[in-house]
């Protein structure tokens, strides 16, 4: 004999009759219908769940905060970004050479701007200028460095670098060289000083030479974060020739000290947190 089934356990069809058992319901009373007599979720359960829930997030919350607070004063949390950028692949170095480093958390970037300089010759009759555009905002802009090569540079005195109307500095190299070989120069400026738009750099000369090449790097970011790697060390073929902590100037490297030939330099970075990262490998031929 089949179970009995009680009447109360059947929902009821709103308005239903004798004569009319399946009356025509709107929707909200088919919802009604449809959901009546079915068991319930236990609102105690409900609000254990909703209660572990937002104590799960809340721990994750805490954690997170705390990794970030960790790793707030130091260059990237997993390793500090570094590059040559000074000399390039393939260059050919003799007597003292800069080395140019680019140290950077993950917040910060470096931009290039390149002068439009075509074999520019500089006389002591007639200062040149290079104008060089840049087009992004430079309220976040933190550190400025313009990279260019001279031609015919002998002395220190004989060549003075600076942006148009104000203090001009050397920019010949300190030591002698023949009139033949090019030189690599980098002027360091404050980034303030810089404008969005045109920026001219003035040459001036005691005895003529050329300009070969100009090229402002800009670093933005927020200084806040920036700059907390604590130490640069400098490696030529594997082997540690020096250091420094204030790498936003270039590394002398003199090149007399080491044979001639292909050799390969490279760059370490060490953060606050005590991790590290190499650059990629210069390729350079020292022919003192």
């Amino acid at each position: 004999m089949p179970e009995e089934i009680s009447p109360d356990s059947v929902p009821q069809v709103p308005g239903a009759t004798a004569s009319n058992p399946f009356p025509k319901m709107t929707r909200e009373e088919q919802v009604h219908f449809v959901i009546k007599g079915k068991r319930q979720f236990p609102k105690k359960i409900f609000a254990l769940i909703l209660i572990l829930a937002i104590a799960g997030l809340s721990i994750a919350y805490i954690l997170n905060k705390n990794k970030k607070e960790q790793f707030a004063n130091v260059n990237d949390a997993e390793n500090p970004q570094i590059s040559i950028t000074q000399p390039q692949n393939g260059d050919t170095l003799k007597g003292q050479a800069n080395v140019v480093v680019y140290v950077a958390d993950s917040t910060i970037q470096q931009k290039a701007y390149k002068g439009t300089v075509s074999d520019l010759k500089v006389t002591a009759a007639q200062p040149q200028t290079v104008t060089i555009s840049v087009a992004d905002d430079l309220k976040k802009a933190t550190t400025a460095q313009l990279l260019y090569e001279t031609l015919g540079v002998e002395n220190k005195d004989q060549c003075q670098i600076g942006l148009a109307g104000g203090q001009k500095e050397s920019c010949g190299p300190t030591y002698a060289t023949a009139s033949a070989d090019t030189q690599k120069q980098t002027y360091n400026l404050e980034a303030s000083k810089l404008i969005t738009g045109e920026n001219k750099f003035e040459f001036t000369a005691t005895k003529d030479f050329s300009v070969k090449s100009a090229n402002l790097d800009i670093i933005f970011g927020d200084q806040k974060i920036s700059g907390k790697v604590v130490k640069v060390e400098f490696l030529l073929d594997d082997k540690s020739i020096g250091e420094k902590t204030d790498f936003t100037l270039p590394f002398s490297l003199d090149t007399t000290k080491y044979q001639n030939g292909a050799h390969v330099l490279l760059a370490k970075a060490y953060d606050e947190a005590g991790n590290s990262s190499l650059s990629a490998p210069r390729t350079i031929t020292i022919k003192n």
